[in-house]
Formats: C-alpha cells, structure tokens, sequence
C-alpha cells in the first residue's frame, strides 16, 4: 500500500474517531444508537472528507439513508450553518482542488489535536 493510501486510510479513521467523540447524537434524526460519521457531501469530495463541518454523527439508517436522499441532512445543514458557512462547503467541494500528502499530514496533526482535546473533557 502506498504511504498516501496508508495516510488515507488512517485520516478516515481518526476523523470518525473526533466525531463520535464530538457528537453524542445522530445529525439528522437524534438517535444516539448506532452512531457512524456521516458526511455532508461524499468522501469522494476530498477536499471536505477529512473536514470536520462536513462530518457530523448520523445513526447507520440515516448514514445509509443519506446515500439515496440527502434532503433530511441538507435541512440539518441549512439550519446549524450560517447560509455563508454552508455555501462556502459547497465551494470547497466544488473547487477541485487537489490535497497532496503534506497538506494530509496537515490535518492529520489537526485532528490528532482535537482527538487530545476532546479526550481531556
């Protein structure tokens, strides 16, 4: 596997991680069984999968859910940002912009820092 892949891999998981340690309940239904880290827009949207206003708790039916109709999380979305907030995501995942290795290591130490934050409370 190459080292990019492997930093990859370990930035998705240390992101869910930051997640379920941030949120306690499912973004779009309030359950708080079975949480998994949604994101807003796909992982495929690289320039947002690691970001952390991209990534919410959502219980696995509404994680799976968002897969076919991402109306119920657009709403969540559209209420907890500012209009500003929420168009400047879209922009980001819109940009096209590539993240090479440096900038992952980047946010890795930015999440590794969250991750000591939140484990400190």
């Amino acid at each position: 596997m190459s080292k990019t892949r492997d930093l990859e891999k370990k930035l998705d998981a240390l992101t869910s991680k930051v997640v379920l340690l941030s949120d306690k309940h499912c973004a779009t239904c309030g359950s708080s069984e079975q949480l998994e880290c949604g994101h807003w827009r796909s992982r495929y949207w690289r320039t947002l999968r690691w970001d952390l206003d991209n990534c919410h708790a959502q219980c696995h039916t509404c994680n799976q859910l968002h897969e076919i109709d991402t109306r119920n999380y657009d709403e969540w979305m559209y209420q907890n940002y500012s209009e500003d907030d929420y168009r400047a995501l879209l922009n980001i995942g819109f940009s096209g912009r590539k993240i090479g290795y440096s900038e992952m290591l980047l946010i890795y130490e930015g999440l590794k820092e969250k991750e000591r934050e939140f484990e400190r409370d």
